[in-house]
């Protein structure tokens, strides 16, 4: 919620990288930022594991189905 109110300074990116750690701390071993804020606050660089991001993915996909390179879902 913060995010979206534009609270993205030093404060709310360590409390992501808090979260983000306490899941690979626990096993994960990739973080999906599967929510489009995350990646404001969250990236690559500050995680041990690789992180992907939705809106990224969007963005790929959207970009291969406009260019025809990818077919339309049923």
């Amino acid at each position: 919620d913060g995010v979206k109110a534009g609270v993205k300074g030093d404060e709310a990116r360590n409390a992501m990288r808090t979260l983000a750690n306490s899941l690979e701390a626990r096993g994960a071993q990739v973080i999906i930022a599967g929510c489009t804020e995350i990646p404001l606050l969250l990236d690559a660089a500050m995680l041990n594991v690789p992180l992907v991001s939705s809106t990224d993915v969007l963005a790929e996909r959207t970009v291969l189905l406009a260019r025809e390179e990818m077919p339309l879902p049923d």
